[in-house]
């Protein structure tokens, strides 16, 4: 998503041509204030979130449910198995990977991953240790 600026040069000759355009009006004859430097609407951590809304959202729209951590390796297989694919055809990044995955946890899943997630100083995580981690809980012990 690109960065947005306001340009107060190009606003100002916007409400100057609105005013002049209404009828029986005429252009403000007062001192217009002096162009401020434009400020970036958009900052990084805004960006990277709505990225990661955006991919989530688009992964839902191609088949990838919500996973509740349901006690069943043919469940848990098979929802690993659709988000790996899905993160692959969508072409998702090494670092937004595990961030995805991490939405379409629910309940169940959900505390697991807190859980894990809790017991590591800040740092991310790799979609290699996800998955291992995953399958150790889900897949490896109901298999």
């Amino acid at each position: 998503m690109p960065t947005l600026h306001a340009d107060p040069a190009l606003i100002t000759q916007i409400v100057r041509a609105v005013i002049e355009a209404m009828p029986g009006a005429s252009a403000p004859t007062a001192p217009v204030a002096p162009a401020v430097q434009a400020i970036p609407v958009a900052t990084a951590p805004v960006d990277s979130v709505v990225t990661l809304v955006w991919t989530v959202k688009s992964m839902r729209e191609l088949g990838c449910e919500p996973f509740l951590g349901e006690p069943d390796a043919e469940i848990a297989g098979r929802w690993l198995r659709t988000i790996e694919d899905t993160l692959d055809h969508m072409q998702v990044t090494e670092g937004l990977r595990v961030n995805c995955a991490a939405h379409l946890l629910s309940d169940r899943a959900r505390f697991w991953w807190d859980t894990v997630r809790s017991r590591r100083p800040a740092g991310s995580w790799s979609w290699a240790e996800f998955r291992e981690q995953f399958e150790h809980q889900f897949y490896s012990s109901y298999h």
